[in-house]
């Protein structure tokens, strides 16, 4: 893009979010593009959603749908239309259709040029109005259905249904595939059923069968289905995306280690920053809410790395590299996630859905010893759930360093030095 184009755009794109904001007009399950909006809220809140309804002991699916070429398929039209209905008209809906006329596009192959070929499909990617005007087109695929659940990260959509019943599950599912197809035809959006899942979650193994077709295609059942980068089981254990990230680890501690002949620790340790702790980092609030039996596979590379780095031989002990390169294991990465998070909602930064699943302890006692009311569960699977880990880590962590909840930093970059010293600290405790 031309660099005035980008300076215009920054300025549409500021004035429809404001607007966008003022109103409350985008979807609230809708975490795609958005500030202060990140990939494991989704994530966190569907995990939630699942546990809860288990704990009710009622049945729960859901639906990963899969959506062929979204941005490059937007019928203008309808997006204009829809920019108008939500009110964005005069001057401004002017100066948008402009936005999209006269565009072109051409392929050059082995130094040849094809002629230009007008575009008319599609919003711009790599532009700063086209991910925003996105979400605008997708925006009301939510008022489908009053009883399913939406979360959205951009196109990528899964969709919660709740029963009483198997039967009552499968007649929701009936009732809403119809309307789901419905507006794709409207939208000139195409799914691509093929590719589209589904997942059945429920606290037993003698489960009934659920059928689900869309376009006279039969909709596959996945024990594993990727959302957002993050395998979700069907058992909610999390073993096989720890499973995915443990080769992937394996692989790149192995390149590490034949680097470490030529290689300082401290490049090394650039190297394992670079490469392996995004894989530990990403969504860890999630699916590293597990057991630590469950965590052993990453837990016992992590150490492997560490003696890489510090080039030490396989039967060292690992605790005080640990310490010395100030690295926490996965369980405590986990924890900080957590306690970061709880930090965010304390400074309001949180987006209203996932804010809604914590509570201060009320009436807020400053010299309590608890910051945060953990909820009461009798269900397994509800204990590794973001409501549930997130204040149990706070105040098991936090409330052991600060008394008073009005003692506690702000500052994000505070916060995690203190709790990070805290957890490296125990790994020189002495284990019996």
């Amino acid at each position: 893009m031309p660099i005035f184009s980008k300076i215009l755009e920054k300025i549409l794109y500021s004035h429809l979010t404001s607007y966008l904001e003022e109103h409350n007009i985008l979807y609230n399950s809708q975490f795609g593009f958005r500030k202060r909006h990140s990939t494991y809220m989704p994530m966190a809140l569907i995990v939630d959603e699942i546990t809860k309804t288990l704990e009710r002991n009622e049945k729960v699916i859901g639906l990963y749908l899969d959506l062929k070429k979204a941005f490059d398929t937007v019928n203008i039209e309808i997006l204009l239309d829809k920019l108008y209905l939500i009110g964005i008209r005069g001057a401004l809906l002017q100066i948008l259709k402009t936005y999209f006329i006269n565009r072109v596009q051409r392929v050059q192959v082995n130094g040849f040029m094809s002629e230009d070929n007008a575009i008319t499909l599609g919003v711009p990617q790599g532009s700063i109005l086209g991910p925003l005007l996105f979400l605008i087109y997708l925006n009301d695929l939510p008022n489908i259905s009053e009883s399913a659940k939406f979360y959205l990260l951009a196109d990528d959509t899964a969709i919660i249904v709740k029963g009483n019943t198997y039967d009552d599950l499968q007649n929701q599912i009936n009732c809403l595939i119809p309307q789901l197809t419905n507006w794709f035809i409207n939208n000139r959006l195409s799914l691509n059923p093929s590719k589209t899942c589904f997942q059945l979650y429920s606290l037993f193994t003698n489960q009934q069968s659920i059928t689900i077709s869309i376009n006279n295609t039969e909709i596959k059942r996945c024990s594993a289905v990727k959302y957002l980068g993050v395998m979700f089981d069907e058992n909610m254990k999390w073993q096989t995306h720890v499973n995915l990230i443990s080769v992937k680890i394996s692989r790149l501690v192995g390149m590490i280690a034949r680097m470490r002949s030529f290689l300082s620790s401290k490049e090394l340790l650039l190297l394992y920053n670079t490469l392996i702790l995004p894989h530990l980092n990403y969504c860890a609030a999630v699916w590293g809410s597990t057991y630590k039996t469950r965590l052993h596979k990453v837990i016992k590379l992590q150490k492997r790395a560490v003696r890489v780095i510090d080039n030490n031989p396989y039967l060292f002990p690992s605790n005080q590299l640990f310490v010395k390169y100030k690295i926490l294991k996965m369980p405590e990465l986990v924890c900080e996630q957590n306690i970061v998070i709880l930090l965010a909602f304390l400074n309001g930064t949180l987006p209203l859905l996932v804010s809604d699943l914590f509570n201060l302890k009320r009436p807020l006692i400053t010299r309590a010893a608890e910051h945060f009311d953990v909820p009461f569960t009798h269900c397994n699977y509800r204990t590794f759930s973001l409501s549930f880990t997130a204040p149990k880590a706070w105040n098991s962590i936090v409330c052991s360093m600060f008394r008073q909840l009005d003692d506690v930093s702000r500052s994000k970059a505070v916060l995690k030095k203190y709790v990070r010293n805290h957890l490296i600290n125990k790994y020189l405790v002495p284990t019996t």
